[in-house]
């Protein structure tokens, strides 16, 4: 039996039904230990025993046999659905707990990890799981009951035949724990391997229109060939250990059933006491008739026990600052159910407070990407960040946000200072249209809805309104009910922007971050997207992050941005004419504004 302190943990929430299954193994392999003994009496009548027991006749014992029959038949099936119960009960609170770590450690995490990775664990790795909690743990622990059972009955009866017993049954108990080390190690290969090339068919997925217009099919088949090679050869390398382990585990059933049989019949013919032979024969065949099962059972299981060290690792690891969870903040009581209403966490409306940064630092890895960096965007206020591409500014807006712990100094957002304690109250005050919001596979109105879940049809269509996206939407053959597709590719670049953008609008926040909201934007539709912005930023403090002078130049401060610090500070008309880098990185848009005045 194999069982560790990350299964232990992981089996949380199903536990009772894990306890009633392992009970229930026991029932039905004890009424069929029950149905071996009927046999075995049915022999002893038929060789002249007048009576045993209770029994004086074969018809007693076949009445017996027909009981514990359609005991067993409703047991199976009983067993089957309660450890199938245990399971998905098992899986699903796993799954919810996987996603809300993956929610509560945001992008810090998943930024250098593959999708295909998290996908797998989250899939694959919680499913091998199953087997475990299912078949293995619910059967090994019934074995384990009924053997203890037995294997004393054998000693009052023989002792030399119930020691031999007993040794192969602990032989095939113990004996995985020897080979479960190796098998731990191929096993993290063979996960690794399974990891890799489920990523990569992700990727072939996601990017079948690049590689289409590249004509890179035979380049990505064959790079899929060569991790498919190698997660066969890891799958048969594992293979290779499970049937040495099943040699040794067969080898002590064997040693367990067959020799204690042989040494039960020698002895009975070596002491003339033939009276128990009978009884030791089948009591021995019923001892290890589940060990056998039992063989089968491990090989299923035990990819459930390595996996759990990479999930129990994975929901262990600790959370600094992180993506918001609110969507799948449920209560450890309560869980979700279908047709239940999801609640938005409502945005302090009476939020007075600056933002500040204060000597703050960040690195993704080694090197300062954000150095020494303070400003402040007061109250109600709007903070443009400018600067070349690279130079650190979407990093400053991901850091307000919450999404990255920062190296050293702080960040303010009124009189609270950006934490691990403090970043969900924090995120709760903000709206973020980024350059490239996701777009989630539904309805039109179902993205819209993500700003705020329960908001009504009206507060969605009037946000899709003010974003410039009603009439196109209602315009569509199913109006607000049009499935977007994966990621929204029914939608142009323009539209999934201002499906975006109108999420901002539905969630109404003091604090907005648009982080080059309008890049994707021809010049009409962002003129139209202005208009709403000015509106929707009247007593809300913005942060906005743009390479288009429409977009900044009302700005009360902007912020020039170089390499990561900041290299001036002030307003358009100020950078204008004493920032040689402002007017480098908005020279043609400047002049051309020039011009246009000039002219009228």
């Amino acid at each position: 039996m194999f069982i560790n302190k990350q299964l232990i943990f992981l089996s949380k929430g199903g536990r009772k039904l894990l306890l009633l299954s392992s009970v229930l193994n026991f029932l039905l392999l004890s009424s069929k230990v029950l149905i071996t003994l009927c046999t075995a009496l049915m022999v002893q009548l038929i060789f002249g025993k007048e009576k045993i027991l209770c029994f004086t006749s074969l018809n007693q014992i076949f009445i017996c046999l027909g009981i514990l029959a359609v005991f067993s038949i409703i047991l199976q099936r009983t067993t089957s659905l309660k450890g199938q119960e245990c399971s998905i009960k098992i899986k699903d609170i796993l799954r919810e707990k996987v996603f809300k770590k993956l929610f509560a450690l945001g992008p810090a995490y998943t930024i250098n990890r593959r999708s295909g990775e998290l996908a797998s664990m989250v899939f694959a790795k919680t499913e091998w799981l199953s087997p475990y909690f299912y078949q293995y743990l619910p059967f090994v622990s019934g074995t384990i009951l009924l053997d203890i059972v037995l294997i004393s009955i054998l000693f009052y009866l023989d002792y030399v035949v119930g020691i031999i017993c007993l040794l192969g049954a602990a032989g095939m108990l113990g004996f995985p724990m020897f080979f479960f080390k190796i098998m731990q190690e191929r096993g993290k290969e063979e996960h690794a391997a399974h990891s890799k090339y489920y990523s990569d068919c992700l990727d072939a997925l996601q990017g079948l229109t690049s590689l289409k217009a590249l004509n890179a099919d035979e380049y990505q088949k064959e790079k899929l060939k060569k991790q498919g090679e190698i997660l066969r050869v890891t799958i048969m390398n594992h293979l290779k250990v499970t049937m040495i382990d099943s040699g040794v585990l067969q080898l002590c059933a064997a040693i367990g059933g067959t020799l204690s049989a042989a040494v039960a019949a020698l002895r009975a013919y070596l002491y003339s006491s033939p009276d128990n032979l009978i009884y030791i024969l089948f009591l021995t065949a019923a001892c290890f008739s589940p060990m056998y099962i039992l063989i089968n059972i491990w090989h299923l299981g035990y990819r459930g026990v390595t996996a759990s060290y990479e999930i129990y690792n994975f929901l262990k690891t600790p959370v600094k600052l992180s993506l918001s969870a609110n969507l799948l903040n449920v209560s450890k009581k309560d869980n979700l159910k279908e047709g239940s209403e999801l609640k938005s966490k409502q945005a302090t409306d009476n939020f007075t407070g600056d933002i500040s940064f204060t000597n703050v630092n960040f690195a993704y890895e080694e090197t300062d990407v954000i150095k020494d960096i303070s400003f402040t965007i007061p109250n109600g206020t709007s903070t443009a960040l400018v600067g070349s591409s690279g130079s650190g500014k979407s990093t400053i807006a991901h850091l307000l946000a919450g999404f990255y712990p920062i190296k050293n100094g702080t960040i303010r957002v009124g009189e609270k200072i950006l934490s691990e304690k403090t970043v969900d109250e924090i995120q709760n005050l903000i709206s973020a249209v980024w350059q490239d919001s996701h777009i989630f596979f539904g309805t039109a109105c179902q993205n819209i809805l993500i700003g705020k879940p329960d908001a009504t049809k009206e507060e969605v269509i009037e946000a899709a309104k003010k974003a410039r996206i009603h009439d196109f939407i209602s315009s569509l053959p199913d109006g607000y009910n049009t499935v977007l597709g994966e990621r929204g590719t029914k939608f142009s670049g323009g539209e999934r922007q201002r499906i975006a953008i109108a999420r901002a609008f539905l969630r109404n926040s003091p604090i907005l971050i648009f982080d080059e909201a309008t890049s994707s934007l021809d010049r009409q539709s962002e003129m139209e997207i202005q208009k709403s912005f000015s509106e929707l930023c009247k007593g809300k403090t913005v942060l906005i992050i743009a390479h288009r002078l429409a977009t900044i130049q009302k700005a009360e401060q902007i912020c020039i941005i170089d390499n990561g610090k900041i290299e001036d500070t002030g307003t358009h008309e100020d950078l204008s004419s004493k920032s040689e880098s402002y007017r480098k990185l908005m020279g043609e848009q400047i002049l051309k504004q020039k011009n246009k005045k000039e002219a009228l």
